[in-house]
């Protein structure tokens, strides 16, 4: 099935249009995108990502830990994942979750959801990590996964376009507002 919205799909056509929209040439178009295609592998890999940044943004805000930071990577060669995932947390510095690489994408979003969730529990909850809050983990993922099943399946259609030229002409629009021309597209 073809996507549209693939930059991949009738890619020459795209550049142009995108090129002639902006009126730059083709060949700057197609040296962004290369570059853009890049970061695609890091994209995928960010997992639930807005709960991430957050709780990042809260701990940093309400525990006075200014550089805290989340980091959740694959692992390929460790034991303790077994199918799952684990994380170190260090106060007001970091947590970092690894979980096993060899899971399925809805299965690492679960698992990440659920380390998460013990570090809601610590932060939020003021828990200490010692204590046994596994089911309260499971329940904060539940709760991260339901949001965000419904973020996609209900919330994100207002934002979606109907064709990939109108994405373009929405943006050469804010373009003409900022250099001060209005409704030219």
């Amino acid at each position: 099935m073809m996507s549209i919205f693939s930059m991949n799909e009738q890619k020459e056509l795209k550049i142009k249009f995108i090129a002639e929209k902006f009126k730059t040439n083709e060949k700057t178009v197609e040296s962004l995108f290369s570059k853009y295609v890049a970061l695609l592998p890091r994209m995928k890999e960010q997992y639930l990502a807005h709960v991430m940044r957050s709780l990042e943004a809260y701990i940093r805000e309400k525990c006075n830990a200014p550089l805290f930071v989340i980091t959740c990577k694959p692992s390929s060669d460790n034991p303790a994942m077994k199918g799952g995932g684990c994380a170190s947390y260090k106060k007001g510095q970091f947590f970092n979750i690894v979980y096993d690489s060899k899971l399925d994408a809805k299965q690492v979003r679960i698992v990440i959801a659920h380390e998460l969730g013990h570090l809601f529990w610590i932060a939020v909850a003021n828990k200490e990590y010692e204590e046994n809050h596994e089911p309260l983990s499971s329940i904060f993922g539940i709760f991260t996964i339901f949001d965000k099943n419904d973020f996609y399946a209900d919330k994100t259609v207002p934002f979606q376009h109907d064709s990939w030229q109108d994405i373009v002409l929405d943006f050469s629009q804010l373009k003409n507002k900022i250099e001060g021309i209005e409704n030219l597209s």
